[in-house]
């Protein structure tokens, strides 16, 4: 009898321990396909995350290969990109309705700041995400009822290419922190904490990206700078034209 039920016990916690590692398997499931499903809506462009996993022991987790397309109209594919986007999170709060994210840290990103005379690609995104970000949008729109609290958000090792025509120069960006996503509401949607986090991000890339344009060794490395933003300044007008 004893040994039936040592039997039935063990099965029980392998049943358990199954679950609760299928349970981080399933959230980082989920979470690749909320990023992919509900990223596009909300930046227009594409977006596609390759993988995400986090442990329900200890809370760590990553997001893998995180890639953002340039709106349409801009000659380079992507606007940014990342490898590796690391995770912390109270394990017991993937069990309740909000997340509590105890740290994200952004490594390495790759932007790229590409310019018309009147336009770039992450200003046409930043107007998106302000368009597309409140809580009726289709980018907000999702059956989970889960929300999340991010309390610390890192961005470092960045670095922005600065392209204009066929004129480029790679800086590096400023290290980026923030803090207490979505605690005054006691939660937000994953679109809406993005919202709040990708123009922090953008602006400051976007404002490096302009001190580049206006720096003397970007100056000296386009030699035919002027021309090109004519050029540029041409290419506006023949598509109002219609060319």
């Amino acid at each position: 009898m004893k040994s039936t039920k040592l039997v039935i016990l063990l099965i029980v916690v392998a049943v358990l321990l199954g679950g609760y590692f299928f349970l981080g398997d399933l959230l980082g499931r989920g979470a690749t396909a909320a990023v992919n499903k509900y990223g596009p809506p909300l930046t227009g462009t594409q977006v596609t995350l390759a993988g995400a996993h986090v442990s329900p022991f200890t809370g760590r987790g990553s997001l893998k290969t995180l890639f953002v397309g340039n709106p349409t109209d801009f000659k380079t594919a992507k606007a940014f990109s990342v490898d590796r986007v690391a995770l912390r999170v109270k394990p017991r709060s993937l069990l309740g309705d909000t997340v509590d994210v105890e740290e994200v840290i952004v490594e390495q990103p790759e932007f790229i700041y590409e310019t018309k005379l009147i336009s770039s690609n992450l200003g046409t995104i930043l107007d998106s995400i302000e368009k597309n970000a409140g809580p009726t949008t289709a980018a907000n729109q999702s059956s989970s009822t889960k929300k999340i609290i991010i309390r610390h958000f890192v961005l470092e090792g960045a670095k922005v290419t600065v392209a204009v025509g066929n004129t480029s120069l790679t800086v590096p960006l400023a290290r980026l922190e923030l803090h207490d996503i979505g605690v005054a509401k006691g939660g937000v949607t994953p679109a809406e904490a993005a919202a709040e986090i990708l123009p922090e991000v953008l602006k400051m890339v976007t404002q490096t990206a302009i001190a580049t344009l206006g720096d003397r060794a970007f100056r000296d490395k386009a030699g035919d700078f002027g021309k090109q933003l004519k050029d540029s300044a041409q290419e506006l007008l023949d598509q109002v034209r219609g060319k």
